[in-house]
């Protein structure tokens, strides 16, 4: 028995608790956070045994748990094993909730021009006198009437309509020179699109009126993949450890899209059958995985995609079922984990057109960087980690209500915080963190190396099973009945981070043999980047010390470079150019990166009070 959803599961003796949970999460809204991929390292899949007796706690267990936790039934999901019947309990900190998912980015004006076309055809009765089927009078009238060529028709399209014509109208859409859908009567649908930005933690939809542009719907669904971990290398790890593994991913991936689908047209009056173009933005690892292509040369230099090249195949390939002869755009990669979204990334925001010198970022569990100037691009890619989005944090969680998402110390110590939704505190995301952190530096809390002052009043001091950390909510505040804390872990997680972006940031200004102060304009793309607190993100030095003016925040710019990518030709060929002439600048080959990013893992030293947005 789990709880709360209060169901019965039946697993073989010798699965664990997480099989048990993932079995019951494939039918309810009810799933365990494992960022770490089940492997028992990040120690966020806590689950209280209620009643049943379990063997022994594993190394890993005594490692992430408390004598305290361990007392009370506390066990790793991931690690226990089941022998027994056993009733246990999620706790609220443990649980995916639906996150707070943007999808809203930067706007820009594109004219329409897509790929697909619609034409309005009236068919004559087959007959003996005119013994034509509806298909051969399309091909002539679309000729003779529209001066459009069409050279084949979808073969599913054939199999699912009678080619015997009868008197009426029909709507045709063209792709291609090829007929890949058709409406009868006289009302057809609208000529519709879908947009997707495959996120490593979130899934973004658009469902787009291809003829004007206009967003129909659109809506942000958590990645199912995080279930197998909450960062690109450790999915990419369980994808090889067997062909099985590789299908499950792929399999979540695709059902995400039609499920993201099914909810925007149900939304906008349609249905899925009436998407009729697809367009997909993704990390080189997440279009991978979707892809079900090959991945070991992924996981070992020098890191090579299987494909960079633009992508254009058949909906059905990818077991997206929309018209019969949809397609699916995929934006070309640039190199390595420089993947399509950053390709639409910069697209949506015309990094490229900037007359001034322009740093680009787009934050995530992978995070890309674009610097332009004197018209070029210099790219590249660091591994920012889970850590930004609540990951790899002992209470944290993701943008979900009642996560601490701001944080600032009093003059007389007490912490003042915010959270989503303005819920109980659960735990602690991204943004908080990081406010969090910036906090303990400016108040001498925490040293520029990232130690923590275990003899300040604030900070609990550790012992031999509990680190040092310091409350940012107490038991009796929090909605879990717990201390809600940031430890010395978390502080490094941050650190690491953060320096990651920013040994990255000095390396590409390195590269264009440019300094901080030449920076004339910074764009913050992604979701997180706009929940963060600017002065906090610069004081721990995650962005570079500028004024801050010079800072755009232009949300999912990624989702919107895909939109545009969908209603215009034009910008596609515009993506697939901007591809082409990115520099991409190797971070793990670049003689001066160790030394940098050693120095990027300091915190500066302590600027003046962050103030609440």
């Amino acid at each position: 028995m789990i709880h709360p959803a209060g169901k019965k599961v039946a697993v073989e003796k010798g699965k664990t608790l997480l099989d048990a949970v993932k079995q019951l999460a494939a039918s309810e809204e009810t799933s365990v956070e494992v960022p770490c991929g089940g492997l028992g390292l990040c120690g966020n899949c806590r689950i209280r045994v209620i009643t049943g007796r379990m063997q022994p706690p594993t190394e890993a267990e005594l490692e992430a748990l408390s004598e305290t936790e361990l007392q009370k039934g506390y066990r790793l999901a991931c690690q226990a094993v089941v022998t027994e019947s056993l009733e246990v309990g999620i706790p609220p900190e443990s649980m995916s909730s639906p996150p707070d998912l943007q999808t809203a980015g930067a706007s820009i004006t594109v004219a329409p021009d897509p790929i697909v076309k619609r034409y309005g055809l009236r068919l004559r009765e087959s007959s003996l006198t005119n013994p034509k089927s509806c298909w051969q009078q399309i091909e002539h009238a679309l000729a003779s009437e529209h001066g459009a060529t069409v050279s084949r028709i979808d073969a599913e399209l054939i199999r699912r309509r009678n080619p015997l014509a009868r008197e009426t109208t029909v709507a045709v859409s063209v792709a291609d020179a090829e007929v890949i859908n058709l409406h009868t009567g006289g009302n057809p649908p609208p000529l519709a699109g879908l947009a997707v930005d495959l996120g490593t933690t979130k899934v973004a939809g658009y469902l787009v009126d291809l003829s004007s542009g206009k967003v129909l719907a659109s809506d942000g669904v958590l990645n199912p993949q995080v279930r197998c971990g909450a960062d690109v290398i450790t999915r990419l790890a369980y994808a090889g450890d067997s062909p099985q593994h590789a299908g499950q991913m792929c399999r979540m991936a695709r059902e995400c899209i039609n499920h993201l689908a099914d909810t925007l047209t149900t939304r906008a009056g349609l249905k899925r059958s009436d998407i009729e173009q697809a367009v997909i933005v993704g990390n080189t690892a997440m279009q991978h995985l979707l892809l079900h292509w090959p991945t070991a040369q992924l996981c070992r230099s020098p890191f090579m995609p299987a494909s960079t090249s633009p992508l254009l195949i058949k909906s059905r390939e990818l077991q997206l079922d929309f018209a019969p002869g949809a397609q699916v755009y995929f934006l070309p990669s640039v190199a390595g984990f420089i993947g399509g979204d950053h390709t639409a990334m910069m697209l949506a925001t015309r990094l490229d057109r900037s007359e001034s010198v322009t740093l680009g970022f787009d934050i995530g569990t992978n995070t890309e960087l674009a610097l332009c100037c004197a018209g070029k691009i210099y790219c590249c890619s660091c591994a920012s980690g889970p850590a930004f989005e609540g990951g790899a944090l002992r209470h944290g969680v993701r943008a979900v209500p009642g996560a601490v998402s701001r944080v600032r110390l009093e003059a007389d110590g007490q912490v003042r915080y915010q959270t989503i939704g303005s819920q109980p505190a659960v735990g602690v995301c991204g943004s908080g963190a990081v406010d969090a952190v910036a906090q303990l530096v400016k108040n001498n809390i925490v040293n520029s190396a990232g130690i923590m002052d275990e003899h300040h009043p604030g900070v609990r001091p550790g012992g031999e099973d509990a680190p040092v950390e310091f409350v940012l909510v107490s038991a009796d505040k929090s909605g879990t009945g717990r201390d809600i804390t940031l430890n010395q872990g978390d502080i490094n997680a941050i650190q690491l981070a953060k320096a990651a972006i920013a040994s990255a940031t000095a390396l590409l200004l390195s590269t264009a043999k440019l300094a901080i102060k030449d920076i004339e304009q910074v764009i913050v793309a992604g979701a997180f980047g706009s929940h963060l607190g600017l002065g906090s993100a610069i004081s721990i030095g995650l962005f570079p010390e500028l004024p801050r003016d010079r800072f755009a925040e232009v949300g999912n710019a990624a989702g919107t470079g895909a939109r545009m990518a969908l209603i215009s030709a034009a910008e596609r060929r515009e993506a697939e150019s901007l591809a082409a002439k990115v520099t991409v600048v190797e971070l793990a080959t670049h003689p001066e990166f160790g030394a940098v990013f050693s120095r990027s893992l300091q915190f500066p030293k302590p600027a003046a009070q962050t103030e609440f947005p």
